[in-house]
């Protein structure tokens, strides 16, 4: 049977073939429920240890999560996790399978996902990309915690810090995949008009930056301003709120997208539209910076600074990994030719990702070595003469 054949047994479109032989060759015929590989015979060498950064972030965020809510009653972290799952659950599918939304002509098929170790969905969804909206998501929301920034200056400048913090760590895996054959984007489709080198600059700026502002906006709103007063959700409403958290991102990221599409509806070009999409990130980075910066400032003239054992110990594995698979990309980057390396595959923009770099480093620095570790040395009432509110930020007793 042809790849061709095959795939029609699976809901993909059939531009998804074209993209898939780039990558090694696979087609729509895997399980719709779970299909295993041996990792040694994935596309390239660097992808199950890709998989196994992710997934160990999610393992301890969930452990992360559930220590905070046993020691400090506090479940906007676990809420953080699975409305973060709720999301991919609501998002992704879209993206994978346009065809059968009746995205076709809106959107496109955006890319395709390379196969790894375990994939979902007839090969669309790797394990990792969702371990990915647990991990990253908690990253950002801790530091953004840990400075006060949602107690001092409130929901939306703590949501635009979130989003800043997500796009500077995400930012960084999301310019090297094209060109490690991790997946690939698609060129033709409608909504991948304006790239920033390797990478559409919708990506960048919806998913990166705006829907994770969105998760953290809805997080706060729906569970968030009630734990921070003292009377943290429970049961059936605590339920309800973490699915609703999850839609929030999603509402977000239409909404801010809603925008784009007015302006090619008026006429706007792509000038036009990538116009749009950078102004959004810059509201979301020089946003969500400023307040973090503020926050953190405050904090050390007050010297009421904590810091989280998951900024800690993740931001600097995430980082150092990345620094790691940014080095091996290194050869083939000096032997590219118009953003292309001999293996065919697509350069990420280098200044971009150095922004980031620097970026997350000083949030990982703020973050995971502002004060006393939060989980480890400060209890709600405790050492040091303080006492640590539920946002994170510790207050004179």
């Amino acid at each position: 049977m042809s790849q061709i054949q095959a795939a029609s047994q699976g809901p993909c479109p059939e531009v998804a073939n074209e993209l898939t032989r780039e990558l090694g060759g696979f087609d729509c015929s895997g399980s719709p429920v779970v299909e295993l590989r041996n990792p040694a015979d994935l596309t390239h060498w660097t992808m199950p240890l890709l998989e196994v950064l992710i997934l160990a972030g999610a393992v301890l965020a969930l452990w992360y999560a559930v220590r905070r809510l046993r020691r400090h009653g506090d479940p906007t972290n676990l809420a953080l996790m699975i409305g973060g799952l709720a999301y991919l659950t609501i998002n992704e599918p879209p993206l994978y399978f346009p065809n059968k939304f009746g995205l076709m002509e809106q959107v496109g098929l955006n890319f395709v996902h390379n196969v790894f170790t375990v994939q979902f969905m007839w090969d669309r969804l790797p394990l990792y990309i969702s371990a990915l909206y647990i991990a990253l998501p908690m990253l950002a929301y801790e530091a953004v915690r840990v400075t006060g920034v949602f107690r001092r200056h409130g929901l939306l400048p703590g949501a635009l810090a979130v989003g800043f913090v997500h796009s500077a760590f995400y930012e960084i895996f999301d310019t090297i995949g094209p060109q490690l054959s991790w997946w690939k984007w698609n060129h033709d489709a409608p909504s991948n008009s304006v790239f920033l080198d390797a990478v559409p600059v919708g990506s960048i700026t919806l998913y990166s930056a705006v829907s994770i502002a969105g998760l953290a906006l809805g997080l706060g709103l729906f569970v968030g301003r009630r734990t921070w007063a003292g009377n943290a959700p429970r049961g059936r409403s605590l339920v309800w709120r973490t699915a609703a958290v999850g839609a929030t991102a999603l509402v977000v990221m239409l909404a801010v997208g809603a925008l784009e599409s007015v302006v090619r509806g008026l006429g706007g070009g792509d000038g036009a539209y990538a116009v749009v999409l950078y102004l959004e990130l810059a509201i979301v980075w020089v946003g969500g910076a400023l307040a973090l910066g503020a926050s953190w400032l405050a904090g050390r003239r007050e010297g009421t600074a904590v810091s989280s054992v998951y900024s800690r110990v993740y931001g600097w594995s995430f980082l150092a990994a990345f620094a790691f698979f940014w080095a091996v990309s290194i050869p083939s980057r000096l032997d590219a030719v118009d953003g292309v390396t001999p293996q065919g595959t697509e350069l990420g923009n280098l200044p971009f990702v150095l922004l980031c770099f620097a970026a997350a480093t000083f949030v990982t620095l703020v973050a995971g070595h502002g004060g006393p570790l939060e989980d480890e040395d400060a209890q709600d009432t405790g050492e040091r003469g303080s006492r640590v509110d539920p946002v994170g930020s510790a207050t004179r007793a």
